[in-house]
């Protein structure tokens, strides 16, 4: 894996990498343009059988000018042009070998390399419609570009500005400046970060906030044992088949009981116990019709709480979960509705 890294960043870093994986016929060319001054754009791909038209037209998505007002020439340039069109034109006749005019490109119909470029050279466009939206550096010159400005009398009739905002906070405090308020406002996010309750102990006191609100008998006063029940989220049907519950460590070590609880226990008769292995709280062992339970009616300790129940029609259940009624009769999904069968 490592080699073949070595080998993608050698090839990617090799100079000689774009050229070596470019057609024979392929040959990149710096672009310059007589109307922007600014720019050049860098090593575009031209196919040295193109025609000059083609190529013209290429231009045309690049610098905005129109093929037909276009003048090619061919510069002996391997790199970007330092000095701008007016101190290149009014230069005194010294030419670099790098800023060297090699041809006119102007026979339309020719090959681009009729020409002969190289990898390097520049092709400079020259502009010759007067009217071209890249003339007079309206394409660069920002200060060209009419802008819109507000009036302090239309700024003043917005709601919900800035200039409205500030002048609220210092009416209310003569010493404000914007940088108390952010840095109030750093201290307050710092607060509140300092205040954040840690993800375990909100873990936690969920669990026990789950775990107080099954300890009631009322969360299963409406389960009756060897009634049909739906079980929700799922919709799956079957038979709540007993109400259980674990109790607390502290009522099985024989603590004493709340009085509210011993009057209770008339009601809470027919709740079986079950073993501390599962989390405390009620329970309602469901026998589902169809194999989408989750055990066989044993406790994970092995006890059996739901006698001749098959592998996965089982499951222990909230008492939140399970409704219970007549109308959760069986379902037969094979069963025909009588429009089904009358033709």
């Amino acid at each position: 894996m490592i080699s073949s890294l070595e080998q993608l960043r050698s090839y990617v870093a090799d100079e000689r990498s774009s050229s070596l994986n470019q057609s024979e016929h392929t040959v990149r060319l710096f672009v310059t343009h007589s109307n922007l001054n600014e720019t050049t754009f860098l090593e575009i791909r031209f196919d040295s059988r193109w025609t000059v038209r083609t190529v013209k037209e290429k231009l045309a998505t690049h610098c905005g000018t129109n093929a037909s007002a276009m003048r090619l020439q061919l510069f002996h340039e391997s790199a970007p042009r330092t000095t701008s069109r007016s101190e290149e034109r009014c230069a005194s006749g010294k030419k670099s070998q790098q800023n060297v005019l090699m041809t006119e490109v102007s026979n339309d119909d020719a090959k681009l390399g009729y020409y002969s470029p190289l990898d390097g050279m520049r092709l400079h466009v020259i502009d010759t419609d007067p009217m071209s939206v890249s003339a007079n550096g309206w394409l660069e010159d920002l200060s060209k570009v009419e802008k819109y400005v507000m009036s302090d009398e239309a700024y003043e009739k917005r709601e919900g500005t800035y200039r409205q905002w500030a002048r609220k906070k210092r009416e209310e405090d003569p010493t404000w400046t914007l940088q108390k308020e952010q840095q109030k406002l750093r201290n307050q996010r710092k607060s509140t970060n300092e205040g954040e309750v840690d993800v375990e102990d909100a873990i936690a006191a969920a669990r026990e906030k789950t775990l107080t609100t099954y300890s009631s008998f009322e969360c299963v006063r409406h389960v009756v044992s060897g009634s049909r029940c739906e079980v929700n989220p799922g919709g799956k049907r079957g038979v709540a088949c007993f109400v259980g519950k674990v109790a607390d460590t502290a009522q099985q070590n024989g603590d004493v009981k709340e009085e509210e609880e011993k009057e209770e226990e008339e009601e809470q008769k027919d709740v079986i116990d079950m073993p501390p292995s599962l989390p405390k709280g009620y329970w309602v062992g469901v026998k589902f019709d169809e194999p989408v339970g989750k055990n066989d009616g044993k406790t994970p300790c092995g006890k059996i709480l739901i006698p001749e129940c098959p592998p996965m029609h089982g499951s222990f259940c909230r008492p939140d979960r399970v409704t219970c009624g007549d109308e959760f009769t069986e379902i037969d999904e094979f069963a025909t509705s009588s429009e089904d069968e009358e033709i």
